[in-house]
């Protein structure tokens, strides 16, 4: 099946008008939140992202968020059924992650938040998107609808040591060569960071943006990646890694992503490294 790659650096392509996903820590609905404050909070939060019809479910911007209100930093956060992992929280500090998925997992999915080698978990439960934030183990579903899609996924400055944000867009549009998928990453950090966002992928869909070709995501610069292929139209809650230029991890969240319907995301770097390869 033909497939034309096309390779565009710094350039904005087509995500002007898309609705945004990002950390407000404002819904409609009520939280589901927890915590003792010794040493963490969470909550989970769900928004309208995108109206559903009677042909297509509703799309939401889901929120997780942990506070560490300790005075002491806390680190190896691992809070998988949110899809939400950090490297470090530092005291008196908060991380968050928003992403735009479609449907609702209903009941809301449960599991612990761990924190801290050996410290004992909290029990959560979370909004979820319909096949729930399952990272690596996500299927590729067919889409209802193919509104833009926005997901941010917040980490520590390697040199300031403040919070930054690395934001994802995603989107499809058909055309006389097939569909075109086109794909950005804008990241706040003062230091460069490399992203590894696990778009599955086929032996025809490639992408310049594979495990052995992961983003160098520069602040105040937009990274871009486009292909056109007229595979069929899939959606996945992507997993994404994120290293700073040491190879030290920082964090894995979700970013939301089109791809063909036959893909497969590539395995991940080795859960738990701090170094992103040799």
């Amino acid at each position: 099946m033909r497939l034309i790659l096309v390779f565009l650096m710094f350039v904005a392509p087509v995500f002007g008008q898309s609705p945004t996903c990002s950390c407000t820590g404002t819904s409609n609905d009520p939280p589901l939140e927890g915590g003792d404050s010794k040493p963490l909070l969470w909550h989970s939060l769900k928004r309208l992202y995108m109206e559903g019809s009677n042909n297509s479910a509703a799309w939401y911007c889901f929120e997780r968020r942990v506070d560490n209100k300790s005075d002491r930093d806390v680190t190896d956060v691992s809070w998988k059924v949110a899809g939400f992992e950090k490297d470090e929280i530092q005291k008196r500090d908060s991380t968050c992650d928003a992403t735009a998925l479609e449907g609702e997992k209903q009941p809301h999915p449960k599991g612990p938040l761990n924190y801290n080698v050996g410290d004992k978990p909290y029990n959560t439960s979370v909004y979820a998107p319909q096949d729930g934030f399952g990272g690596a183990a996500a299927q590729v579903l067919k889409p209802e609808s193919t509104p833009a899609l926005t997901s941010e996924i917040e980490i520590l400055d390697p040199i300031r040591k403040t919070k930054a944000k690395i934001i994802f867009h995603a989107s499809v549009k058909p055309s006389n060569e097939g569909n075109r998928f086109d794909y950005e990453v804008i990241s706040s950090a003062n230091a460069k960071v490399l992203v590894y966002w696990y778009v599955p992928l086929t032996e025809s869909f490639r992408l310049d943006m594979d495990k052995s070709h992961p983003l160098t995501a520069a602040q105040g610069e937009t990274v871009t990646r486009s292909a056109r292929s007229s595979d069929p139209i899939g959606w996945t809650a992507a997993t994404v890694q994120i290293f700073d230029f040491d190879r030290r991890w920082l964090a894995t969240g979700r970013a939301s992503v089109y791809c063909s319907l036959k893909g497969k995301a590539e395995p991940l770097l080795e859960p738990g490294a701090r170094k992103a390869g040799p």
